[in-house]
């Protein structure tokens, strides 16, 4: 998978980010590069604005409030973001009346909902539910993803999930078939179940799979150097 210089950039900033949180696991690494491939490759804006371009049949397979709505309803709220993204995300993840526009998916992989907002900023100290466009920029949103997968961790392991990856903690995977079914788990859902996971009705896994050795290959032969700042990061996780 070819990456261009800011893709690089961004994915060592998430690498950089993971370790300052204690994520030293050479495969981990991979499998959470692997999840924000698919999710917004690398791109920290909002990719969910792509929707436009996107069918309807697919739109309503992704949005769940979506799915009962004609065509001609359908494209009628994809006419105008605000309503769009006020119908599928108002009244979920401590969102108000008018809040689904405001706290649409932002970040590399794309956190959604004010009250997801809040608990990010309040990690990483940083008000993003005053400031949410914040999460557009690289160094936060590599920050929030680390934050992300960490405590997701914890959480999938709070509810006896991770046994199922063969290992007790996020450092212990072997392999990065194990480590993306737990990145990916932690990303679709903790609630979900794992029967449902590799169900992968989605596609989402898949293309994680797909590009899951490029990112592990990535990470042990790039310096990773951001502006600079930490030339030869990546090889600290070998």
């Amino acid at each position: 998978m070819a990456l261009t210089a800011t893709q690089k950039n961004n994915a060592a900033l998430i690498v950089q980010e993971l370790i300052k949180a204690g994520v030293t696991n050479k495969y981990t690494h991979s499998a959470v590069l692997a999840v924000i491939s698919k999710e917004t490759n690398f791109n920290p804006g909002n990719i969910e604005v792509g929707y436009k371009n996107t069918s309807n049949a697919r739109i309503r397979q992704i949005f769940s409030k979506t799915k009962n709505l004609s065509d001609a309803q359908l494209n009628t709220l994809k006419a105008n973001d605000v309503s769009f993204f006020n119908f599928v995300y108002n009244g979920i993840a401590g969102n108000g009346a008018n809040d689904g526009y405001k706290y649409r998916g932002r970040g590399y992989n794309q956190i959604t909902g004010k009250s997801n907002y809040a608990t990010m900023g309040k990690a990483i100290n940083v008000d993003l539910v005053a400031n949410p466009d914040l999460l557009l920029q690289p160094l936060i949103a590599a920050k929030v993803a680390a934050v992300f997968f960490v405590t997701g961790f914890n959480a999938l392991k709070k509810l006896g999930k991770v046994a199922q990856y063969n290992t007790t903690t996020i450092n212990g995977f072997q392999n990065y078939n194990d480590s993306l079914g737990a990145i990916y788990h932690i990303n679709a859902g903790i609630g979900h179940s794992n029967a449902v996971i590799k169900a992968d009705v989605t596609g989402g896994l898949a293309k994680a799979k797909a590009v899951v050795k490029d990112m592990y290959d990535f990470a042990l032969n790039h310096s990773g150097a951001v502006a600079g700042s930490f030339v030869g990061l990546l090889f600290f996780w070998a």
